[in-house]
């Protein structure tokens, strides 16, 4: 037997996985919380019915004992779950290909926003420094197959946000993740899919996914000799035993599974179950020497193919857990989990009174209920050769379970605290998959921006959108609980470039796009409509004018319009996109000071590389003018490029003044005057002027959305790490962004009244979309380093200036839509 310290070589490099899908983190917590606590356990109740509903559970009498004194954990329903992700395959490199739905593409992510309730009591979310300290000097084991491995990954990753473990591989069929550090935990990983001695004899066999010899009474020799090594054992199999076998006792032949040989008896897959469990544990509870481990048998994952079977059209496409009641286990399924709970407690009776600990983490209940967190085709998927060739010639994966991205606190009960309430393995294990389950979008709180006096933030006729009398621009941030996934992904929506795509790039937290804008005095901002904004919007065409951030708006309508029709690629190289069926087209144009501007030296004065700008203040960007008579609404927007040093002319080409030139003869008038006379020239040109057909025209006024860097300069060592919004007067404007916001604001008032007073003549419609207060709550809203970056184009890593897509920015579109059509 080899010694578990050698087979600890922490010197081999760190191997690297990508994130997994979701349940195993449940089964994960509610194995924390059982293996925290005491030897109570909750078993499933034995029935002799061919269905199991989970409607109407009941516990054994030991089971109901137990929980009359504690909580049943295992007994419950899913719920929405307003807190974020807890870790990404940024943060925890051990994530397969296979469970990392979000990088794959998987559309919905609905499934991180659930947790597991009891019915009776709260399962604690795990806390991972709770956990490490409490296991501090022991050693957990995880045997089985793949969804053995789903939960073990799932458990490293919510512990990766305390301490990284060092990784070591004895063999292809063990793994050794070791907590030093004062931890000195040990994770093992053995693959064992039959948990009993096997060979593949036959790599095709007769259902083409091989013929097996499985050996019932001789634990797997990956594990069994490491037995009094550990502190814990999670033992969890099934999937395999559907795959053909013949069945040795004493080695000798004793029947077979769906062999298809004329003198063998077939003994089903269910005998091969039962035999290899016994076997499995009385070898951890009492063979070798183990008699000081905990046993914690974990029960049947069931896997979840509707609209066909495994190696056909089946798939699991599902976007909310089952209710209570709606799913039932059936068949080879159900008789699964009875006789693993018979099992469980026959080898219970038979190590009482020994020093060993029997725990049963049933956590079948809580994962029939979640046909919407596989992976399906959102997967990494290789198609093998040899005797897995037929296999994996299936796309869709309804068997494991998503790992999302979540890097959060998920909190554990230690096992001071459950040593006398709860299972901790059984637990630990709900626990965990319920808290990657659970993992929610939403869940950040509002802050409210203190604005100054000459904001106006009411609409009128006009002015203004909105005519109901509700100003949807003043108010706070709330948990979206409405369920829903995100409104889009990269894959939904390919426009999403690299600089705003923060799920793509790692950002661990994933509550920044469960937050909706609520606005104050009762009423309620409409949520965007995709269908009902391109139905109102046909033949009509869409322009937005500015800076990188009018492109971010402009990218999320894009987006959002995406779900009810996908639009043509951009042409000739520009921002614009077609939406065929309804006639619709959406432009961007690239006009950071709407007005004519042209660099005249690109390191600048003061040798930041902003560089120097000549900028003509009355002549509006022909890039954008000259175009701006063919379409219907014009969004205008622009104010972070008015920092950059410049020289300001005037029509007839003089110098008027600068904005930190640096120049000792020219008189410095701040980017405040840049700004206003930018707007006026670019708010005349949009909204009057000689173009045709102004008066069918609306132009939009966005203003100012305010960066958010924190402990530092946007060049220095400034970052925004929030992960909720800031709370109602939490986060103010600087002086700068007041004053920008005020001159945007009057500026504004000055073009609608202009406007206004022309009545029946060429002037066009004015509207304000004053999207500061909201933007200003939402410093959880940016990239930082969770986007493309090149560093020969970016100097700065750090982006708290443009917004993660999907995100806050979405809420601009929902008050453009509330604005145009609802």
């Amino acid at each position: 037997m080899t010694p578990l310290n050698n087979l600890c070589n922490f010197r081999v490099k760190k191997q690297y996985y990508n994130p997994r899908c979701l349940i195993p983190a449940v089964s994960l917590l509610l194995f924390v919380v059982i293996l925290t606590v005491s030897n109570t356990y909750f078993p499933f109740p034995t029935t002799k019915s061919r269905t199991l509903s989970y409607s109407s559970f009941s516990s054994s009498p030991g089971g109901q004992k137990a929980a009359d004194e504690a909580c049943n954990i295992f007994r419950g329903e899913w719920v929405p779950d307003p807190d974020a992700p807890y870790y990404t395959n940024n943060t925890c490199s051990v994530i397969h290909e296979h469970y990392d739905c979000m990088k794959y593409g998987k559309p919905d992510l609905g499934f991180v926003q659930w947790r597991w309730r009891p019915d009776s009591c709260d399962l604690p979310r795990l806390d991972p420094a709770r956990f490490l300290s409490s296991m501090r000097g022991k050693t957990l084991a995880f045997i089985g197959d793949s969804l053995a491995r789903n939960h073990m990954n799932s458990l490293i990753c919510l512990l990766t946000r305390v301490a990284e473990p060092t990784t070591s591989w004895p063999s292809s069929e063990h793994t050794v993740y070791h907590y030093g550090g004062g931890y000195n935990f040990t994770v093992l990983s053995f693959w064992a899919p039959f948990l009993v001695q096997n060979e593949l004899v036959d790599a095709d066999g007769p259902a083409h996914t091989g013929l097996w010899n499985l050996y019932l009474d001789e634990p797997d020799a990956v594990w069994a000799p490491h037995v009094p090594a550990f502190d814990y054992a999670v033992v969890s199999a099934s999937s395999w035993f559907y795959r053909p076998s013949m069945l040795y006792e004493a080695g000798r032949l004793v029947g077979c599974h769906h062999c298809l040989l004329p003198n063998v008896t077939d003994l089903t897959l269910r005998y091969a179950l039962r035999m290899a469990t016994r076997a499995a544990l009385r070898a951890v509870v009492g063979g070798g020497g183990g008699g000081g481990v905990t046993a914690v048998l974990r029960t049947v994952s069931p896997s979840q193919y509707e609209g066909g079977e495994w190696n056909k059209d089946g798939n699991c496409v599902r976007t909310r857990p089952y209710r209570r009641g709606e799913k039932t286990l059936q068949g080879v399924e159900l008789d699964f989990h009875t006789l693993q709970v018979e099992e469980f407690e026959a080898a219970k009776r038979a190590a009482s009174g020994g020093g060993a600990r029997m725990m049963l983490m049933d956590t079948t209940e809580a994962m029939i209920l979640r046909a919407d967190a596989h992976p399906s085709r959102y997967r990494g998927w290789t198609r093998r050769k040899g005797w897995m060739k037929e296999y994996f010639t299936i796309s869709n994966d309804c068997v494991h379970w998503s790992m999302m991205k979540f890097h959060e606190v998920i909190k554990l009960p230690s096992i001071a605290h459950y040593g006398l309430r709860y299972v901790l393995p059984a637990a630990a294990v709900a626990a965990c998959v319920l808290v990657l389950a659970t993992v929610s979008l939403p869940g950040r709180v509002p802050l409210p921006l203190l604005l100054a006096p000459e904001v106006m933030t009411k609409t009128a006729d006009g002015v203004g959108g909105d005519t109901s009398g509700c100003d949807i621009f003043k108010g706070e941030w709330v948990p979206d609980m409405a369920g829903e996934p995100p409104p889009y992904t990269s894959e939904s929506c390919p426009v999403i470039h690299g600089h705003y795509d923060c799920m793509r790039y790692g950002r661990p937290d994933l509550g920044y796009v469960r937050w909706r804008w609520r606005p104050d005095g009762g009423c309620e901002l409409l949520r965007f409509d995709a269908a009902r904004f391109l139905a109102a919007m046909r033949g009509r065409s869409v322009a937005f004018v500015g800076d990188s951030l009018a492109r971010n708006q402009m990218h999320s309508l894009v987006c959002l319009l995406s779900h009810a029709e996908r639009p043509a690629p951009w042409t000739n190289g520009s921002y614009a996109y077609r939406f065929e069926r309804h006639g619709l087209t959406v432009t961007a144009f690239w006009s950071p000071f709407l007005v004519r501007a042209v660099e005249t030296d690109p390191d600048g004065p003061t040798g930041s590389g902003s560089g120097l700008w000549s900028l003509h203040l009355d002549e509006p960007d022909a890039g954008w003018a000259a175009h701006v008579g063919a379409f219907d609404y014009v969004v205008v927007s622009a104010g972070s490029w008015f920092y950059r040093p410049s020289m300001f002319y005037d029509r007839r080409g003089r110098l008027v003044g600068c904005n930190t030139c640096l120049s000792p003869n020219v008189t410095d008038l701040t980017l405040r005057y840049s700004l206003r006379m930018a707007f006026r020239s670019a708010l005349r040109a949009a909204a009057t002027g000689s173009h045709r057909h102004a008066t069918r025209r609306t132009v939009i006024v966005r203003t100012i959305s305010p960066s958010h860097y924190e402990n530092g300069t946007w060049n220095g060592d400034g970052d925004c790490l929030r992960t909720r919004p800031a709370r109602r007067g939490e986060w103010e404007l600087n002086a700068m962004e007041k004053d920008m916001h005020r001159i945007q604001v009057e500026e504004f008032a000055a073009a609608a009244e202009e406007t206004a007073g022309k009545r029946g003549k060429e002037a066009a419609r004015m509207l304000l979309m004053d999207a500061t207060e909201a933007m200003a709550q939402r410093p959880d809203g940016h990239p930082s380093k969770y986007r493309l970056w090149q560093p020969d184009k970016f100097k700065v890593s750090r982006d708290c200036v443009h917004w993660c897509l999907p995100g806050a920015m979405d809420a601009c579109n929902d008050m453009l839509f509330h604005m145009l059509i609802g």
